[in-house]
Parts: structure tokens; C-alpha cells; sequence
């Protein structure tokens, strides 16, 4: 450096003296270059300074980046566990795929148990991995012990224990209702002014049949409200209380209910525009609305809403179309007003939008066969068809479409006999295809049919007898399994099973005054009188039940 800084100083003297003729003072040419020297070290130094500080800074800098970058992949890494475990849950359900709110409590529920395992939990740890082995009912059993044991300390720990048998209630609702019901009972008791548990537990109870239950658990809710409560607790609240209403025969207080749970939904929509989630929640409020509307025959402004829920459903599907979720709700949107187009008489309009409807399951079932909730999809599209095939009189297509039904149903519960929500499926197919053989006139096929469908129906009631929705689908399999004994003139028999079905049906009708649950009853009150008011019964033909 100091013989780069000779070479400067002498060229700047000799031009100095070309300049101005004359040599420079020999003292002030030493200072000259004295200060010159020190300069250029300061200078050097104070380079050096910044480049090793600048270098210092980059290398943290890069270092932070990397930090987050890791921190991305750890977090996707767990979102990803997560999903696959929810994923699996959803594909071992035997019951309809998870609602939107059911899906996020599910997703929750399971991050939950993942974190408490991140922070060193073994027995969370121990959960997480049967999850993701499949293993829900070891899972379970591990965390009912969990509650049971937080639920037996005090104060604070109360609410604590309500969160872990919601956890519980959460993930049991696919696979094991009953149970579900039971754990989110102990949350509810536990921490009753958490309107997450009502919610949880009102539609567990609804599902059930059991509409007192379910009716104060939203109630409770909607009086939380002036505490600053999730609107999402809020919006599913006035949902359930919307379905109580519905069950009830009381359609003015449902369609009220659903009204204000669509006002909540455009609230929130309106507020944040590019929410999916809120605008997916304002089709489910229009679709609500509709529903209560077919139930009081107003179909044109029923068919108004559904279309209005369609056309949320297909801005959703257009602007995502990898998003199966969002196809699957533009497929039910098709469903509903494919409904509304049979009752108005328009069958060929109907059949068509249907068939829309199967085109978009038949490609998620393809892209995924084993998810069983698309193959699910997939039967009940071809139920659809074959209902609008029936009311067209072209028995022979209907039976082949609800064949092709019953091949998916049995499938299904063949590969998961213990599913309580294939199994019901599966009970219904039967239904379908006996029904059609009864119009053919093949009362032999039918009434075995029949019989398969009582028999399944009678494993599920015994299996969970405080279910009503099971109780009602026993009853109507005894009152099926009647009618075709009545045709086939063996009144006995078809006395028999009607009494039978009738004593079912009565307790429930007259408890909870379910509009439906009443016309079952009357109809079974009105066969009964006509066997009776004919006279004896007829022995000409013996069938055993």
C-alpha cells in the first residue's frame, strides 16, 4: 500500500513542478505527504470497517432468512401431517363428508392434539401417530383418559378438561357417533358458557334426533352473543336452531332462523370479500332457505335461492379448479335444484341437472377412487337419476341406475362392515331397489330385498338405541316389509309387521312432534284400519318375517 502511495506523491510533485516551474518547499512536501499517508490509512481502515460490518449484516441477514425459511417448511410440514390425519378420518366416515364447520373443528381438534405432542406429550405423541396409523379407536381411548383424568382436578381445569373431550367429540363424530355425543355431553357440563361445545354438541344431539337437547345447546349459544362470541359459533347456532325448527314442522321459525344465519354470513361476506370460507357459509344459508321453502311449496323462490347458492358454488369452482371441496358443493347445488325441477313437474330438466351433477362426482371419484366420500357421492348422484327414471315410468333404467347404486354401497361396507353410516347406505339401496321391484310387480325379489334392508336397520338400532334417526329408519323397513305382505295377501303377516312398526314410530311422533314422524304414523294408522276394517286376515299365504 505505502509504495502505491510513493508512486501518487511523486507523480503529483513532478506535475506540480511542470505546472508551476518551480520545486516545492522540502518541509511542507514531508507535510504534504505525512497527512496524505494518514488520510489513505484512515480511508483503508475505515473500508475495511464497513465491509467486514456490511459482511457481518448480510451473513445474519441470510441467516434470519434461512431461519424463517425453515420455520415455512416445519409449519407446512405440520399442516401437511395434519391434513393427511383429517384426510383419513374423512375417508373412514361412513356418513356424509364433514360439513364445513365439522371439517374446521376436525382440522383443529387434530393440530391441537399435534402441537401438545411438538411440546413433548408423550401420550399426545402416542395419539398423533395411531391417527396417522389409522388407528381411531386406540386414539380415542387415550384421550377420553386424558379428559377423564384433567376432568378430576379443579378451577381452572375445568375448562381445560371440556376442551380435551371436545377433542373427543370431534373426532369420534365420523366414526362413532354415540360416543361423540357422550364426550361433547362432558364439555357442555364441564364449560357451559363455551359456545363452540353448544354448537358441537347441539348438532351431535340434532343428528341424533334429539331436538330438545339440541335446541338448548343453540339457544345457549345465541344468548353468549352479547359476550363477543366467533360470529362462526354464531352462524352455525342459527343453522341448528333452523333444523329444530324443520324437525319440528315449525318451517315460519326455520325460515327466520335461516334468515338471520344468512344475515351473519353477508355480514361477514361483505366485509371480506376474498373469505371462500364466509362466502361458502351464505350458500349454505341460501341453501337452508330453500329447503324450508320446498317444505311450504313455495318452489319458485326456492329455486331462486338454490340458484343463488349456485352461483357462489360455481364462482368458487371456477376461480379454484383443483379445489375438490368447492366441485363437490357445485355438484350439490346441481342436487337441489335438480329436487326442486322434479317437484315442479319437469323431469327432463331435472334428469339433465342431475346428470351434471354425476359428471362432477364420476371425475373426483376417478381422480381419487379411494376416497370413499366421492364414491359415496357417486351412489347418491345415481340415486338422483334413478328417483327422476321412476317418476318417468322407465322401471327398467331406474332399477340398473340404483343397481349401480347398491355395487358402490356394498363395496363400501364391505370393506368397513362396522361403519354404521355404510351400513345405513347400504339399507337404503335396498329401499330404492325394492321399491322399483314392488312397481314391476316382483313382489318375491322385493320382499327379500326388503328383508335385507330390515335387517341391516335392525343391527344399527340395537347397536345404538337412543339414536331416533335409526329408530324411524327401523320403522319404515317394518312398515315396507307390511306393504308387500299386504299385496301378496297375507294379511296376518302384514298386520304383524305394521303393529310392529307402528309401536316404534308412535313414541317418537308423539314426543317430539316431527311433521314427518307423524305422517309415518298415520300412514301406518291408516293401513292398519284398512287390513282391520277388510275382517279376518287371510291364511292363504304364510311368509316368515
Amino acid at each position: 500500500m505505502f509504495d502505491t502511495l510513493r508512486l501518487w506523491a511523486d507523480w503529483f510533485w513532478r506535475f506540480f513542478q511542470d505546472t508551476f516551474g518551480a520545486r516545492p518547499d522540502p518541509d511542507l512536501k514531508a507535510w504534504i505527504e505525512f497527512a496524505a499517508a494518514l488520510i489513505s490509512v484512515a480511508s483503508f481502515a475505515k473500508l475495511l470497517h464497513w465491509f467486514f460490518v456490511t459482511r457481518k449484516r448480510d451473513d445474519a441477514r441470510d441467516e434470519t432468512l434461512k431461519d424463517v425459511q425453515r420455520q415455512l417448511q416445519e409449519s407446512q410440514r405440520q399442516q401437511d401431517a395434519t391434513a393427511r390425519i383429517v384426510d383419513r378420518l374423512i375417508r373412514q366416515a361412513g356418513a356424509t363428508p364433514p360439513d364445513a364447520m365439522q371439517q374446521q373443528a376436525l382440522t383443529q381438534a387434530v393440530a391441537d392434539v399435534e402441537a401438545r405432542a411438538a411440546q413433548g406429550d408423550a401420550r399426545m405423541q402416542r395419539v398423533t401417530e395411531l391417527l396417522a396409523a389409522g388407528e381411531t379407536d386406540d386414539a380415542l381411548d387415550l384421550l377420553e383418559q386424558d379428559a377423564e383424568e384433567e376432568a378430576k382436578k379443579r378451577d381452572i381445569a375445568a375448562q381445560t378438561a371440556a376442551a380435551r373431550f371436545r377433542y373427543v367429540g370431534t373426532l369420534a363424530r365420523l366414526s362413532d357417533p354415540r360416543r361423540a355425543r357422550v364426550a361433547l355431553a362432558k364439555a357442555v357440563e364441564l364449560d357451559p358458557d363455551n359456545a363452540e361445545g353448544q354448537v358441537a354438541y347441539g348438532h351431535a344431539m340434532l343428528r341424533a334426533g334429539s331436538l330438545p337437547a339440541a335446541a338448548n345447546a343453540f339457544e345457549k349459544v345465541l344468548s353468549l352473543s352479547n359476550k363477543g362470541i366467533d360470529p362462526h359459533d354464531e352462524f352455525w347456532a342459527r343453522i341448528g336452531l333452523g333444523n329444530v325448527f324443520v324437525a319440528e314442522g315449525n318451517l315460519t321459525d326455520a325460515l327466520k332462523a335461516f334468515g338471520d344465519s344468512r344475515t351473519v354470513a353477508e355480514r361477514l361476506a361483505n366485509a371480506d370479500p376474498g373469505n371462500a370460507g364466509w362466502q361458502r357459509d351464505l350458500s349454505v344459508s341460501y341453501d337452508n332457505i330453500g329447503d324450508v321453502l320446498v317444505a311450504q311449496g313455495n318452489l319458485n323462490d326456492a329455486l331462486k335461492a338454490y340458484r343463488d347458492s349456485l352461483a357462489i358454488a360455481e364462482r368458487l369452482a371456477n376461480a379454484a379448479p383443483g379445489n375438490a371441496q368447492w366441485q363437490r358443493d357445485l355438484s350439490v347445488s346441481y342436487g337441489h335444484i335438480g329436487d326442486v325441477l322434479v317437484a315442479q313437474g319437469n323431469l327432463t330438466d331435472a334428469l339433465k341437472t342431475f346428470r351434471d351433477s354425476l359428471t362432477i362426482t364420476e371425475r373426483l371419484a376417478d381422480a381419487d377412487p379411494g376416497n370413499a366420500g366421492w364414491q359415496r357421492d357417486l351412489s347418491v348422484s345415481y340415486d338422483h337419476i334413478g328417483d327422476v327414471l321412476v317418476a318417468q315410468g322407465n322401471l327398467t333404467d331406474a332399477l340398473r341406475t340404483f343397481r349401480d347404486s347398491l355395487t358402490i354401497t356394498e363395496r363400501l361396507a364391505d370393506a368397513d362392515p362396522d361403519n354404521a353410516g355404510w351400513q345405513r347406505d347400504l339399507s337404503v339401496s335396498y329401499d330404492h331397489i325394492g321399491d322399483v321391484l314392488v312397481a314391476q310387480g316382483n313382489l318375491t325379489d322385493a320382499l327379500r330385498t326388503f328383508r335385507d334392508s330390515l335387517a341391516i336397520a335392525e343391527r344399527l338400532s340395537n347397536a345404538d338405541p337412543d339414536n331416533a334417526r335409526g329408530l324411524v329408519d327401523l320403522a319404515v323397513s317394518y312398515g315396507k316389509l307390511g306393504g308387500v305382505h299386504r299385496a301378496m295377501n297375507d294379511n296376518e303377516a302384514a298386520l304383524r309387521l305394521l303393529k310392529t312398526g307402528r309401536g316404534i314410530i308412535a313414541p317418537l311422533a308423539e314426543r317430539t312432534g316431527h311433521p314427518q314422524w307423524r305422517g309415518f304414523l298415520q300412514t301406518f294408522d291408516n293401513d292398519i284400519a284398512a287390513i282391520e276394517s277388510a275382517g279376518a286376515p287371510n291364511e292363504k299365504v304364510k311368509e316368515e318375517t
